[in-house]
């Protein structure tokens, strides 16, 4: 008996043993970069998922809209019944023979295909396809967006961190401090008034820990919300940290801002589309588009 109790304890003890183990791992933080924080972004962020699903949305109209330029079949099946249909008596001895059935199945198969529509199809279909390509600039602007978002709050617990780190310092200093002034003080080397100056030091630096602390919470959780993930505990590292100072130029970021902001670029195409929404004159024959 005592035999199995002995192992009945062993067992336990290593089941704590590895629970404790799995929740060490699961605590232990993830050493993490800039790149890739950025890249966790643009992997899980969920406004990149809805810009998604919006392109391919926007794709899908587009394509119905062209449909109605294809062929088009229609199968119409449909069910009939009636009270009474006709008969017929042959013979008076025998019974009446029933000409048709009480229920009866009716198919229409149909095809048609627009021939002119006076422009109005081909706007149409310009008109889809600008605003798909529109959507799909404006997903360009939400992964730079997503990106430069993961990046600043990336930096912010990086500064968060760094300033517990000085915090934790500083009342280190601080209660270091404190003991050299009461042992002055206890040796009447100095008056009581150093040993209060001290300790009030000592709770300031306290206070700084704490306000230090809660940054770290308010960076971590906008480091989280910005990677779309739902928990995960970090640290950072300087290695990626240093960036070489250049003055740009302001003529030339000015004129790459015009050219590449996907904001204009999507203005361009909403213009596009909206311009593609009047059809073409009377009398000109529908092009394919």
């Amino acid at each position: 008996m005592k035999r199995f109790i002995a192992m009945g304890v062993s067992i336990l003890l290593g089941i704590s043993c590895a629970t404790q183990a799995v929740a060490e791992d699961v605590q232990k933080p993830v050493l993490l970069t800039r790149d890739e924080a950025v890249a966790l972004a643009l992997q899980h962020n969920p406004a990149l998922r809805e810009d998604s699903e919006r392109t391919t949305a926007a794709r899908a109209t587009t394509d119905i809209v062209r449909s109605a330029e294809r062929l088009q079949f229609n199968v119409n099946s449909r069910y009939s019944t009636v009270n009474e249909v006709p008969t017929i008596s042959v013979v008076p001895t025998m019974p009446p023979i029933t000409l048709a059935d009480k229920t009866v199945l009716t198919t229409n198969f149909t095809a048609q295909q627009v021939i002119y529509s006076g422009g109005r199809l081909p706007a149409q279909v310009r008109q889809a396809q600008n605003i798909a390509r529109a959507v799909e600039v404006n997903s360009d602007r939400t992964r730079q967006r997503v990106a430069f978002v993961a990046e600043s709050t990336f930096y912010q617990y990086y500064a968060a961190l760094r300033d517990q780190n000085v915090a934790q310092q500083a009342l280190v200093d601080a209660e270091s401090h404190l003991k050299v002034a009461q042992a002055r003080y206890d040796a009447r080397a100095v008056p009581q008034f150093d040993v209060l100056h001290a300790e009030v030091q000592v709770q300031e630096a306290q206070q700084n820990l704490i306000s230090a602390q809660t940054g770290i919470e308010i960076a971590h959780a906008a480091l989280l919300q910005a990677l779309g993930l739902p928990a995960g505990s970090f640290t950072t590292s300087d290695a990626d940290l240093e960036v070489p100072a250049t003055m740009p130029i302001r003529e030339e970021q000015l004129q790459q801002a015009r050219t590449q902001r996907p904001e204009l670029q999507a203005i361009d195409w909403q213009l596009k589309a909206a311009d593609a929404a009047v059809p073409t004159p009377c009398g000109a024959a529908d092009q394919p588009t």
